[in-house]
């Protein structure tokens, strides 16, 4: 019985290799690749009329080249755009505003966020930031001012846990070297194992 149970466990063990092997690479390389999302990022209709779409790679509608923008497209969560500024949020990365003419990006603080920015406005001086968890407004380069608030829920946690963040903060670099022990561990496994089987079956009786 016991015999059978270590060659099904053995058996199982190596089809499921093939999965986890795919799984743990493909999780490595997406943990820094954003551009995995496909399509537009971020979208803003400008007081002007004027539009501004943002691709992983490329920025339309309002005429800026990319090599004037001093930031990774792929970061960019949402947009904001009036008759004089340009503002964008960087999903955790915080806020990146211009005056419209010159270009000339800042980089602002942000507030403190549970999660990543989600929607970007400006009224004049005043600009406002939500995240799925609370709203938050800033009146001319003042402190951040919570607006409102929702509780996160347990599954949100699991969520950013999952991803690799918590408060805000990026874990994702134990993550990456959690999968790369993990394929370690599966190569010198089968290595060893090899042999070891082998031996086994050649052995007489």
């Amino acid at each position: 019985m016991q015999r059978i149970i270590r060659q099904w466990h053995t058996y199982m063990g190596l089809i499921l290799v093939g999965p986890t092997v795919v799984l743990i690479l493909t999780g490595m390389y997406l943990l820094y690749r954003s551009d995995a999302r496909y399509g537009f990022r971020a979208t803003a209709l400008c007081d002007t009329g004027e539009w501004i779409g943002v691709t992983n790679t490329s920025w339309y509608g309002v005429s800026i080249a990319v090599d004037q923008i001093p930031f990774p497209l792929g970061m960019v969560t949402a947009v904001s755009c009036t008759d004089n500024h340009i503002d964008v949020a960087l999903g955790y990365g915080g806020i990146v505003s211009t005056l419209r003419n010159p270009i000339r990006w800042v980089f602002q603080e942000s507030p403190a966020t549970n999660g990543p920015i989600t929607h970007l406005y400006r009224h004049d001086n005043r600009l406002l930031v939500a995240t799925n968890a609370a709203i938050w407004v800033r009146d001319n380069q003042e402190a951040w001012v919570i607006q409102k608030q929702q509780p996160i829920s347990f599954a949100q946690r699991v969520y950013e846990w999952h991803v690799g963040w918590a408060n805000g903060k990026s874990f994702r670099w134990v993550w990456f070297v959690s999968g790369l022990v993990w394929f370690v561990l599966i190569v010198s496994g089968i290595v060893i194992a090899i042999p070891l089987r082998q031996r086994r079956s050649n052995k007489p009786g």
